[in-house]
């Protein structure tokens, strides 16, 4: 099981760094757009494309896994907060399954849009160029499948009483 989670903790914090280097790739692209356009009078052609299609993809998708891993999504806390923690555990456990089932099927969604995007080769002209997007259509399933296996692993925390189970999940 260690190995599992410092696999999943690896995979999670490249989708992190993929996500940081698409932030820092779309302001360096987006900066030189500018002053290409307003200082030179020559913009770069299919930056709008370029960063809509690619960086703006992995900037919103990569982070998934992390931000689940973390418990950053927003909870509200209006039927659980007078429970104890157990009984806030066991409710947790239909909730988070009704999400896994919900997740699954954006997932399974995604690789199938995913797929046929790959089929067809789906690429954008920009200026009698064919830029290939179809790779990014991957981004989106791999990232909801990453946070998913974060989903369940929460879910065996929370249900856990073991609690060497429970540090070497939550260990970092």
């Amino acid at each position: 099981m260690k190995i599992f989670i410092r696999a999943l903790n690896g995979a999670s914090n490249l989708c992190l760094f993929l996500g940081g280097v698409g932030v820092f790739t779309m302001m360096v692209l987006v900066v030189s757009d500018v002053i290409g356009k307003y200082v030179f009078n020559h913009p770069i052609p299919g930056v709008l494309e370029i960063v809509a299609f690619y960086f703006m993809t992995m900037v919103a998708f990569l982070p998934l896994a992390i931000v689940q891993k973390e418990k950053g999504h927003i909870v509200i806390e209006l039927f659980t907060q007078k429970l104890s923690p157990r009984g806030a555990a066991l409710l947790n456990v239909p909730v988070t399954l009704f999400g896994l089932f919900y997740m699954g099927l954006y997932i399974w969604g995604s690789i199938r849009q995913a797929i046929r995007m790959t089929n067809v080769n789906q690429t954008a002209d920009i200026f009698n160029l064919d830029l290939l997007i179809w790779p990014t259509r991957w981004i989106l399933p791999v990232s909801l499948l990453l946070m998913m296996i974060w989903m369940v692993c929460q879910m065996l925390i929370n249900l856990s009483e073991n609690a060497a189970l429970k540090k070497q999940i939550e260990a970092p």
